[in-house]
């Protein structure tokens, strides 16, 4: 007797009113508007009336709540505007650990190439991957599918960690090599280091690369 497929669930999506980005509609944030075309964020999501809807991302809650003029999206009520301006500041603190967390990423990739720790690409990364060299693999967020379907594939023959973080640009531009999404390092300690940071443990994980590196030169 043949087996019932099941049916994949659909997700609902909505689109960003300020990005234009679509994202499912859970984990955008809700308003309707009232005789006064004002907006009331819709906390439960269950309110009459059409619905507008708002990203978590800093500048798009930032364009709601400071821009002015046509270039606002819509105007908030002054209780709505309390609720977003408090999100606003917490998205902001966010923001702000994640670039200090990327810094320092990347501070400890520029240690780990001077040390020759590191595959740069592709091709080179699934090497590493292969011969066991490799402790840790960065991807870049915004890498290709069909690549990362690739390394996907590495990965399944030869698990080893794997994070994404950063996007092309910045790792390019950190390691000095053109549209570069994927790396491998090949160095236990910058590996765990690299991770600590990623974990909030990250002023010992960096100093202790520095004293290091010093050490080796």
């Amino acid at each position: 007797m043949a087996k019932a497929v099941k049916k994949k669930k659909h997700i609902a999506e909505r689109m960003c009113t300020v990005c234009r980005k679509r994202y499912p509609q859970k984990e955008l944030m809700r308003f309707t508007m009232d005789q006064n075309n004002e907006a009331h964020i819709d906390l439960r999501g269950k309110s009459a009336g059409r619905g507008l809807y708002l990203c978590h991302e800093y500048a798009c809650m930032e364009a709601v709540l400071h821009a002015s003029g046509k270039r606002r999206p819509f105007n908030l009520h002054k209780d709505s505007r309390a609720i977003l301006e408090g999100l606003h500041a917490k998205q902001k603190q966010i923001d702000c650990k994640k670039e200090n967390r990327e810094s320092d990423v990347l501070q400890l990739l520029g240690l780990a190439r001077r040390a020759n720790k590191l595959s740069l690409g592709f091709d080179a990364t699934g090497e590493a991957i292969k011969s066991k060299e490799a402790k840790l693999v960065l991807i870049a967020g915004d890498v290709k599918e069909n690549t990362l379907k690739k390394l996907r594939k590495v990965l399944e023959l030869n698990p080893i960690q794997s994070v994404s973080l950063l996007n092309k640009e910045k790792l390019s531009k950190a390691l000095g090599r053109g549209s570069l999404a994927i790396c491998s390092v090949n160095d236990q300690g910058f590996s765990e280091a690299i991770m600590d940071i990623l974990l909030g443990k990250k002023i010992n994980s960096v100093e202790g690369n520095k004293e290091s590196e010093v050490k080796n030169e």
